[in-house]
C-alpha cells in the first residue's frame, strides 16, 4: 500500500522512500516509480529519489533518462560515492566515455576512494583501445536489483562488486 505524500512532511517523505525501495526490491517496479515520483513532487533534487528512479531507468535501458536522474542526485549529495559510481557507470553503458572521465575527474575531487578511481581508470583505458564497433553487455535486471539492495543496505564493497 502507497501511503499519499503530504507536502513539506519530512517523515511522509522518508516513509515514501522506504515503500519506494520495499517495492523496488520485490519488483514492483510501478510502485516504485509512484513513490519516487511522489517524493519529487514535492522535493525535485531529492537525492536518493532521483538515484532510485534512476537506476529504474537503467534497467529498463532508458539511460538519458538515467543519466539526468543520477546528475541531479549528484549535484543534490556531492559526497555520495554511490551516487559518483552509479553515474560513471552508466556513462560508460551509454557510450559516453570522455563525459564518464570528466564526471571521474569531479567526483575525485568528492572522495571518490582510490580504489574505485583506479578501477574505473582501468575499465576506461581499456574501453579507449577496444574496437569503435565492440559491443557491450548490458547488465541483467537481477544485477541492478542486487546493486539497488546493497546500495540501500549500506553495502558499498557489495555493489561495487
Amino acid at each position: 500500500m502507497i501511503l499519499p505524500l503530504e507536502m513539506g512532511v519530512l517523515s511522509d517523505i522518508e516513509t515514501l522512500l522506504q515503500q519506494g525501495v520495499a517495492a523496488h526490491q520485490q519488483k514492483r517496479y510501478e510502485d516504485a516509480e509512484r513513490c519516487y515520483r511522489g517524493i519529487l513532487q514535492s522535493q525535485p533534487t531529492h537525492p536518493d529519489a532521483n538515484h532510485n528512479l534512476g537506476i529504474l531507468a537503467v534497467s529498463f535501458n532508458d539511460l538519458e533518462a538515467a543519466l539526468t536522474l543520477f546528475k541531479t542526485a549528484i549535484n543534490a549529495n556531492p559526497k555520495a560515492e554511490q551516487f559518483w559510481l552509479t553515474y560513471i557507470n552508466t556513462l560508460i553503458k551509454a557510450n559516453q566515455l570522455d563525459e564518464a572521465r570528466n564526471a571521474l575527474n569531479q567526483g575525485k575531487t568528492q572522495g571518490i576512494s582510490v580504489e574505485n578511481i583506479e578501477a574505473l581508470t582501468a575499465q576506461l583505458q581499456s574501453l579507449s583501445q577496444a574496437p569503435n564497433n565492440a559491443s557491450f553487455e548490458q547488465p541483467s535486471q537481477e544485477e541492478v536489483e542486487r546493486l539497488l539492495q546493497h546500495h540501500q543496505q549500506g553495502e558499498f564493497e557489495q555493489a561495487e562488486s
